[in-house]
């Protein structure tokens, strides 16, 4: 009975007309390829090519491979199962020479688009398209039709006759073995800082090549900080050809008595929880300091927010910046400007905020992590505390200082054994979500009795009369507060992921609380200017202004890992990899009717092509 099941199975898997028709797809969809790679060496216009041998094979093997997989997928993802299930000519056939246009139609506008935008096509950018882009696109589809209709007729006369399998074979391992070298040569280059690899990948549409660093570094194959100095000098002097940042150089009066500047990062600190129960130290600096109640972090995730904190920037910027390790003009500045610099950060620089390829890439024995008896974030916290005030005490007086200190322990939503009591006491119920945010305000209100520590210090050394202290966060943090789901950070772009605390001491500036609309984009802008008093408008370098200009913004890009999104005052526009967008409104329900400023959409995506160079 078993025998006979499989026998008629495998007659009518291997019927002559479905065996023709899996053949002539499959030519189709290879020979697509050829008509694919010419098209796409249009992403290569306005790249500075590498000069090294191995970054040029990278690149030609990415491109090449990347672009012939989107046919090879079409193929194996769609007209192979209807080849097995509807093995019918009149479908099968037209079937392939559409999606194969449609294929190439796209492929052929987003190369032009990226030419001359610098991002790819996506459904929110398709609706500031004008019609000569629709026009030109049906008109590319038409052309590519007519041939693709004429190209599988040359494949039925050519192909179905005789087998070419050893031919077909070579091609499906020329792709498979041009795909693995391109991830394995990445893998390699990202572990090591080699930036004329890994600037590469922005290019190429929904291109996310392999990483393996944290693999790689566990198991002792490499050592980050080792690789990170011997290629430090590469990064210094490469440059992207594609990135023109900032617009002018910076003209700057100098300083006789510049002031310093410390920055307090806390991980996933939001802003209502700046109160007298939770952070009592903090909330009672606001009587003394400049309060921003209305302030936003440039992303949802530590990455994007620190992108946003130092380069002023939209996070869309952050594969380019990363790619070529290109640092923000605040530390060129700082370090132009001889000031000492301490850096301590509780979790490790490398991830998941790349800090050593983005802002302090060009810093010399910088310190990846910060090494404690006791490995836990509190212990961390505490480490890096006393490790800032013995920097402090050691540093030459001399000269200026810029310091900066990242905590943890809220996101890591731990704390020492001395504040279980505390942390009991906010348990209201055995809920998983409670007992979560239980922890997380602990471990926050026991990170404010060390940033107590800080500004005591300062108070103590004398520092405050000519030191700027910013205390913020990177991103905030949800506990399904809109009951929608979302937990945690890097998950939705609601104000409790990005809605995050700006308290600011600025020596000669009296305490006031500012309500209107300021982003971590203007954090740079304000430094810039205030320490060394340049010139330039802030545009010459980020996206913000001077927090002190008390203008709100109209629109903000924020982001994520993957994606981004506008936010406006009413709604906020999230735009997927893939095409795919949605609005939501400010409690972060999906809005079903959308409607799309154009002008602020033209606006926003001006903004995220403004440090290219055309």
């Amino acid at each position: 009975m078993f025998s006979r099941v499989v026998s008629s199975l495998k007659l009518w898997f291997l019927h002559p007309q479905r065996i023709q028709l899996l053949r002539w797809s499959g030519w189709f969809f290879a020979f697509l390829c050829l008509i694919l790679l010419p098209i796409s060496m249009l992403y290569l216009i306005g790249y500075t090519l590498p000069k090294e041998f191995l970054a040029i094979l990278y690149t030609l093997s990415a491109l090449s491979s990347h672009i012939a997989s989107f046919s090879f997928i079409l193929w194996l993802g769609i007209i192979v199962p209807l080849v097995i299930l509807l093995p019918i000519r009149k479908i099968i056939i037209p079937l392939c020479i559409l999606c194969g246009s449609l294929l190439t139609t796209l492929i052929l506008l987003d190369a032009l688009v990226f030419l001359e935008n610098k991002f790819h096509i996506s459904l929110l950018m398709l609706t500031i398209l004008g019609w000569k882009t629709w026009g030109f696109g049906i008109f590319y589809f038409v052309i590519i039709l007519l041939f693709s209709s004429l190209m599988g007729k040359w494949i039925s006369d050519k192909f179905l006759t005789k087998r070419h399998i050893i031919l077909g074979v070579s091609i499906v391992l020329l792709e498979v073995t041009l795909i693995l070298a391109t991830h394995g040569m990445h893998i390699w280059a990202d572990a090591v800082y080699y930036t004329p690899i890994t600037r590469f990948t922005t290019n190429l549409p929904l291109f996310y090549p392999t990483t393996a660093r944290r693999y790689l570094e566990k198991r002792g194959f490499i050592d980050i900080e080792e690789n990170r100095k011997r290629n430090l000098l590469r990064t210094l002097e490469s440059k992207s050809g594609s990135l023109n940042y900032p617009l002018r150089p910076l003209i700057c009066s100098k300083q006789e008595q510049p002031l310093n500047a410390v920055i307090i990062l806390i991980d996933a600190l939001r802003a209502d929880v700046v109160t007298p129960e939770t952070t009592p130290h903090l909330f009672h600096m606001q009587d003394s300091a400049l309060t921003f109640t209305n302030h936003f972090s440039g992303g949802n995730s530590t990455r994007m927010g620190v992108f946003s904190l130092f380069y002023g920037l939209p996070s869309t910027y952050w594969k380019y910046f990363e790619g070529t390790q290109r640092t923000p003009v605040l530390i060129n500045k700082l370090q132009e400007e001889q000031y000492q610099l301490g850096i301590f950060s509780s979790a490790q620089l490398n991830r998941p905020t790349s800090l050593d390829r983005t802002a302090f890439a060009n810093i010399k024995d910088l310190r990846m992590q910060t090494n404690s008896k006791n490995q836990q974030p509190y212990a961390r916290d505490s480490a890096i505390t006393e490790q800032w005030q013995e920097w402090l005490d050691q540093r030459d007086t001399a000269k200026p200082f810029f310091g900066f200190l990242f905590y943890d322990a809220p996101c890591g939503r731990d704390f020492p054994p001395l504040y279980q009591s505390y942390y009991e006491s906010l348990i209201t119920s055995s809920k998983k979500m409670e007992k979560g945010l239980a922890k997380y305000l602990t471990a926050t209100y026991y990170t404010d009795s060390l940033i107590q520590i800080i500004v005591n210090n300062l108070k103590e050394n004398h520092l405050l009369k000519n030191t700027i202290v910013i205390i913020t966060a990177d991103h905030g943090e949800e506990f399904d507060d809109n009951k929608l789901g979302y937990t945690g950070h890097g998950s939705s772009y609601s104000s409790f992921q990005l809605h995050v605390p700006l308290l600011v001491y600025w020596p000669d500036k009296a305490p006031h609380r500012f309500t209107h609309r300021t982003s971590h984009n203007d954090i740079p802008a304000t430094l810039i200017q205030s320490l060394f008093e340049c010139e330039n408008p802030s545009s010459d370098y980020c996206s913000g202004q001077d927090l002190f200009n008390q203008k709100s913004w109209e629109w903000l890009i924020v982001g994520s890992y993957y994606n981004f999104a506008i936010l406006e005052k009413n709604q906020i526009t999230v735009n997927y990899p893939g095409g795919y967008f949605e609005v939501r409104d400010q409690s972060y329900q999906v809005v079903s009717n959308k409607k799309i400023n154009k002008n602020i959409l033209s606006s926003a995506i001006n903004e995220t092509k403004r440090f290219f160079t055309h």
